[in-house]
Parts: structure tokens; sequence; C-alpha cells
């Protein structure tokens, strides 16, 4: 009989140890080291972390405005031209292609304008020169052009700044006085007379 208690002892302690469920994490130190990690960051450099938060929700506040702006316009552009039609992109090519040659075109009528005043203007002196040596062979005096042209000041040189002395003011030294001779008050060195040497 007690082998029979025995037993049904034995068959109650098995089914106790049968319907035990499994751990599912039997080793937890691994997320238990990663959340003390994360939470040890967070308090070294919490408030950093909030500071630069604050810092940049600013800074998008005040630049969101224009980014915003520059997006939908470069939307609006993409989608213009994702709309258009080969003959319309042509068009468009065709159009600024000859924008461009017009500026061209405008540019290279000034140059041609200012190459012919400057060759005009050449010719002016050439001619000028011509007739004052002619003038002068024939022992006539220059032209007025010529003389003007000469007195004329050229732009190129620097002029030369006279500077005026103001004949009120002191003299740094006075006339007399030589710097390496000293002063005539002071005590100097004055080589002694030679005198023969009496005797007989």
């Amino acid at each position: 009989m007690d082998e029979d208690v025995l037993e049904a002892n034995n068959d109650g302690n098995t089914q106790a140890e049968g319907q035990q469920a499994p751990l599912l994490n039997q080793n937890p130190y691994l997320f238990v080291a990663i959340f003390n990690e994360g939470l040890t960051f967070l308090q070294t450099y919490g408030w950093f972390l909030l500071l630069g938060f604050v810092a940049a929700m600013f800074v998008w506040s005040n630049i969101e405005k224009s980014v915003k702006k520059f997006l939908f316009g470069r939307k609006k552009v993409y989608d213009v031209t994702d709309t258009m039609t080969a003959e319309q992109v042509e068009a468009r090519n065709m159009a600024m292609e000859q924008a461009r040659k017009k500026l061209q075109e405008k540019h290279d009528e000034a140059v041609r304008i200012r190459e012919e005043k400057r060759l005009e203007q050449e010719e002016q002196k050439r001619l000028q020169k011509i007739s004052d040596h002619e003038a002068l062979k024939a022992g006539k005096s220059q032209s007025l052009t010529t003389k003007r042209m000469e007195k004329k000041p050229d732009p190129n040189i620097a002029p030369t700044c006279h500077i005026k002395r103001n004949k009120d003011a002191k003299p740094l030294r006075p006339s007399g006085q030589n710097p390496l001779a000293g002063s005539s008050n002071s005590a100097r060195w004055r080589p002694g007379t030679s005198r023969p040497a009496a005797g007989g």
C-alpha cells in the first residue's frame, strides 16, 4: 500500500513538472545590459540631446518656408518640362538659341563700333601728325590741337605732389649747429698745443 502511495506521489510530481512552462528568455543579461547602457547615456548626455533638438527645431522653423518654396519651384519646373511634348521642347530650345544669338550679335556690334572709333581716332592722330610735320617743313608753327595734346597730362602718370613748407614753422635745428660737433656747452676733449721744449 505504501508502494501505491509512493507511485501516486511520483506520478503527481512528474505531472507537476510536465505542466511547468519552459522559460522564454533564459538569459536576460544582454537586454538588461543594453537597457542600462541606454539609461546611462541618457543620464550623461540627456540635456545636450534636448538642447540640440530645440536648436534644430528653431532652425527648421526659420528655414522651413524657404525650403518649401524652393522645393515647390523645382517641382513646378520639372512638372512643366515633364508634361511638355517633343514639339514644345524643340520650340523652347529654338527660342533659347535665338535669344543667345541676339545677345551675341549685340555684343559683336558693340565691339565693332568700339573698334571703328579707335581706328578713326588713330587715323585722325596720324593725319594731324602729317599736317604738323608738313607745317614744320614749311616753317609754320604747330597746330593748336597738337599743342593742347602736348600740354595734356598723361592719365597713366601719377601727378607729383609738391610739398609746401610752412614759412612760420620753426626749423628743426639751428642753422649754425652741426650735430656731429656736439654742443658748445658740453665738455669735450681738445688736443693740447705743442710747444718746443726750452733748453740749450
